[in-house]
């Protein structure tokens, strides 16, 4: 499996009502206003219409903040290898380590009452659960992304904004999450 596909746009239509082609057409038209975005597919813009519940603003905004994310936070969208990163390897080791760990962060006293909350399908058997060996899961998981490598190389080159061609002024991280730096004084009146 290289790489991961979405319903044919045609088939999305056909099935969604409240998908019309012309806000789609008005999506492309702002996309192509927009040389900073990278290209995408009708799918593509489908799918964040769909995530924005049909209404166009709200969906170019999270296009653009989508996109700019992906390019200013490569702590969490670069080098998501996980056969040569060493530290998403680490990352793994520790979810692991949590994982086995976190009987002890439970308020249930018994499967039943958690079950009102979480099937017990989807926890791991070390944790009264039907879903597997944590490390069975853990294996499963880094598969997966093993399997989707070739997908993750092509999204991190092609899914990302190019800062050179904003329209407005360029985005910093600090315009997306704030204020950087450290406050060494702070006088309150």
């Amino acid at each position: 499996m290289a790489s991961i596909k979405l319903v044919p746009f045609e088939e999305e239509l056909k099935k969604n009502p409240e998908l019309k082609e012309s806000d789609i057409e008005i999506l492309r038209q702002w996309c192509r206003k927009q040389p900073h975005l990278p290209k995408m597919t009708d799918s593509e813009l489908a799918l964040f219409l769909h995530s924005n519940y049909y209404r166009l603003e709200p969906t170019k905004s999270t296009i653009d903040t989508f996109f700019t994310v992906r390019t200013h936070v490569p702590e969490f969208f670069h080098n998501r290898d996980p056969i040569n990163n060493q530290e998403l390897k680490k990352t793994i080791n520790v979810a692991i380590f949590f994982t086995k760990s976190f009987r002890v962060f439970y308020m249930h006293t018994t499967n039943d009452t958690l079950e009102k909350f979480i099937p017990l399908e989807v926890l791991p058997n070390e944790a009264g659960g039907q879903a597997g060996l944590i490390q069975e899961l853990r294996d499963k998981q880094v598969k997966k992304l093993i399997d989707h490598i070739t997908w993750f190389k092509e999204e991190e080159a092609n899914h990302r904004v190019n800062e050179l061609l904003r329209p407005d002024k360029a985005k910093t991280a600090t315009d997306l999450f704030g204020v950087e730096g450290s406050f060494k004084k702070l006088d309150i009146d």
